[in-house]
């Protein structure tokens, strides 16, 4: 599919867990009206401390990832 300029789009983000120290966020994009795809993807990040080493997700974290599913 494919979205032009002023065209209304939905998206949906959806948090996963992958890891230890990382989440992933899988984004579908679709035109509103119709449901046809646009496009789809992700994103991975890392959770690190102040000196950039991995740790486990903060408890905020933790709760909105429950909360998400």
């Amino acid at each position: 599919g494919k979205a032009e300029y002023d065209d209304l789009l939905k998206m949906t983000a959806t948090l996963i867990r992958s890891g230890k120290a990382r989440i992933r966020v899988d984004v579908e994009i679709e035109q509103a009206e119709s449901g046809s795809a646009v496009c789809r993807g992700w994103t991975e990040h890392a959770i690190t401390n102040s000196e950039g080493r991995p740790i486990r997700p903060p408890q905020w974290l933790k709760e909105l990832l429950a909360e998400s599913g």
